[in-house]
């Protein structure tokens, strides 16, 4: 099991701060030896070794300051291989998206080959290369409709996805309100650090796995839930192990890509039961239609799209005006000069703006002093596997699940997986995948 804990300190509760507590935040993390953003917030592994320590510390904090914590509670089962899996979809800026049934390809990151869709039947957007397998191995309880692309550029196409197979219901525990005091003892009971949790945090959201009895799940190689209403929102595809072993192997998802739901006989006390709501699929006409116009799409040439260093810096800056809590102060002219001549020195224009910034979801560019501490520990860590050829490069960005980001020696950009250490994605340069994180 799993634990992991998203946190917050509120001098008044249900109240935002200013910037005299945002750094009263900050610096009551760093007293705990911990990592923060701007104005506070805290991503905790509750599994390291000295929980129960930090723990104390919150609660002897929280006492002597009368301030309250506010956060959000992550369980994940078991790394145990399971029948079936839920789908972490991707989510998106939603700039891609046009209406219901056109969109800007694009604009979609690289790699995306499953993405969240909030369309009223389909629940998911998947890459041309994930539908092709999934007719390839004829994957069964899932129909595709093309999403027309009225991009200008050359892109990989997207299609929406129609699930067939309901799991009439599930259950769950995370619409428990932690404000209830039946609730938080409800949740007391199911273990772990939640608990102690619920002693300290005035507001906690929770995020555990669903339930699912046996007998409810189909033959089927794909499967949905959904209960959507305006109090409470639980949603997932969910797939096979056998047909998510075919599409790791063909890397089209990654190990983290699946999360492990819990598949019961009998559920406990503490989860209620839902009723998954009906998808109503698109007619045969129009999925015929949509067919046809795809087929009239790809005899039509696109043109590549190309990006300079100067389309690179204007964005970078522009997304640091609209977030600057997620950018760094540039890196000092001095600094910056002493860059020159050595690997780094094609991203002293970046540093110069932002000395590491969160640019997406998905991608975190990392300061010149983390990057050259996260390049040491990458090579220290391949130096393990002995097969593995040396980085040629620099890890300048961290990918949401952990991948490395490498600049090479040949002034490339690779995506390099943090499972096997194989390049999954390469961009032809920085300003290119600079462009494409934000």
């Amino acid at each position: 099991m799993g634990e992991k804990l998203s946190w917050i300190i509120d001098k008044i509760k249900n109240t935002c701060g200013d910037e005299t507590e945002y750094k009263e935040n900050r610096d009551f993390v760093h007293t705990l030896g911990l990592k923060c953003d701007r104005v506070g917030w805290c991503d905790y592994d509750l599994e390291a070794d000295h929980t129960d320590e930090i723990l104390d510390k919150m609660e002897k904090y929280i006492k002597e300051t009368h301030c309250h914590l506010r956060g959000r509670y992550e369980r994940t089962n078991s790394a145990e291989d399971s029948e079936w899996y839920k789908l972490k979809l991707k989510y998106v800026s939603a700039e891609y998206k046009e209406n219901e049934k056109e969109i800007r390809a694009y604009k979609i990151p690289k790699r995306s080959n499953c993405i969240y869709d909030n369309g009223k039947n389909s629940m998911a957007l998947v890459s041309e290369d994930f539908r092709k397998v999934c007719i390839e191995e004829q994957f069964s309880g899932v129909k595709f409709r093309w999403m027309k692309d009225i991009g200008k550029y050359k892109s990989q196409q997207y299609f929406s996805v129609y699930l067939s197979s309901k799991v009439p219901t599930f259950y769950s525990c995370n619409n428990l309100s932690v404000a209830d005091s039946v609730n938080r003892m409800k949740l007391g009971k199911l273990g772990g650090k939640l608990p102690k949790l619920l002693t300290l945090f005035y507001d906690l959201s929770i995020d555990i796995p669903i339930c699912i009895q046996k007998n409810d799940l189909p033959e089927t190689a794909f499967a949905f839930y959904k209960y959507d209403t305006y109090s409470y929102v639980e949603t997932g595809v969910l797939i096979r192990k056998k047909e998510a072993d075919i599409l790791l192997q063909r890397r089209l998802i990654a190990k983290s890509d699946l999360e492990q739901i819990s598949i019961v006989e009998e559920i406990p006390l503490q989860y209620e039961k839902y009723k998954s709501e009906e998808l109503e699929p698109p007619s045969i006409e129009e999925m015929q239609n949509s067919f046809k116009a795809y087929e009239e799409f790809l005899k039509t040439p696109r043109q590549e799209r190309s990006v300079n260093e100067e389309m690179a810096l204007q964005i970078f800056r522009k997304q640091k005006k609209v977030e600057k809590e997620y950018f760094n102060k540039g890196l000092p002219k001095t600094s910056c000069e002493a860059l020159a001549g050595t690997i780094y020195e094609i991203m002293i224009p970046y540093y110069h703006i932002s000395d590491g910034a969160v640019l997406s979801d998905e991608y975190t560019l990392l300061s010149h002093k983390d990057s050259v501490f996260e390049t040491k520990e990458f090579v220290e860590d391949m130096k393990l596997e002995e097969w593995l050829v040396p980085l040629d490069g620099v890890v300048i960005a961290k990918g949401a699940d952990g991948d490395a980001i490498v600049l090479t020696g040949e002034k490339k950009v690779e995506r390099i997986s943090h499972e096997d250490y194989e390049a999954i994605e390469q961009w032809e340069n920085v300003q290119t995948f600079m462009f494409d994180s934000i």
